[in-house]
């Protein structure tokens, strides 16, 4: 069987396929993971040339989290006949996992984020921001506040991304920072808490974040981080969830306006929390 996964090192095992290394001629199953974060990480080049490698009688399995119009013609050129099995609607989290939200201004996100950490003393956190930017200037910031943080993206090599994973789960790493590119491909034993840095630009994207936690039966927490000009995607993600998100404010780092979904400013003492 050949497992291809978004957080496989596709270019290493590509290489030693190469070098002839590896044998796929007899390979019977084939099972393509979290195939939309691979499409998305722009590996399709490297899952064609393996694809190339592998006998043309096989069984196919294609797992996604989404069905985008890459994923569909992917399915296309790689199953025949398929059948399809849903499991759980895009807006169903898990009930073991407490959310809440912390208004804070935009320019306090990062030091919020280091003082909830450091104050509660929270031993292994995973953080998800929107962009590869802001990720490894977060990371930058976490570990000058002596937080021993990773970060993993798009922008990073395969093994970059392993070894920064790796460390986390073995405790080594404290803070793992990840953009969307990665929310749905990670899979961490027991982690108890997430945090979003932003709300994702994808508004299904907050269901495959806060899903990290919470699984297995375990109790998770997931915290999200509100900036005054995201308060319409949050509205889209509680509209998807079907449910208010409670909110949290922390004195010396609430906003000092809030914005609402009509654009209307209101003072934070008029602000009930939902």
């Amino acid at each position: 069987m050949v497992l291809i996964s978004s957080l496989q090192p596709l270019d290493v095992l590509l290489e030693h396929i190469n070098q002839k290394n590896v044998n796929l001629e007899s390979v019977d199953y084939l099972v393509l993971d979290e195939a939309d974060t691979i499409l998305d990480m722009g590996f399709v080049h490297e899952v064609s040339k393996i694809l190339q490698h592998l006998p043309s009688r096989r069984q196919n399995v294609l797992i996604s989290a989404t069905l985008s119009g890459s994923v569909k013609r992917l399915a296309e050129q790689i199953l025949t006949k398929p059948k399809l099995i849903e499991v759980d609607s895009m807006g169903t989290s898990a009930s073991l996992v407490k959310q809440v939200v912390y208004p804070v201004d935009k320019e306090k996100k990062t030091e919020l984020l280091s003082y909830l950490i450091g104050s509660r003393n929270y031993k292994q956190v995973l953080v998800f921001v929107r962009k590869k930017e802001i990720a490894d200037e977060v990371t930058k910031e976490l570990n000058l506040s002596g937080l021993k943080t990773a970060v993993i993206h798009g922008g990073k090599s395969s093994g970059e991304r392993s070894r920064a994973l790796a460390g986390f789960k073995e405790g080594k790493i404290r803070v793992l920072v990840a953009t969307d590119i990665a929310a749905r491909g990670l899979d961490i034993p027991s982690l108890g808490l997430v945090m979003n840095y932003d709300i994702p630009h994808v508004t299904g994207d907050y269901i495959h974040r806060i899903g990290r936690t919470g699984r297995a039966g375990t109790k998770g927490l997931a915290i999200t981080l509100l900036s005054p000009l995201e308060m319409v995607a949050l509205r889209d993600v509680e509209k998807l969830m079907g449910k208010a998100i409670p909110q949290e404010r922390l004195e010396g780092y609430a906003p000092k306006v809030i914005v609402t979904q009509k654009g209307a400013r209101k003072n934070p003492k008029e602000h009930k929390s939902g």
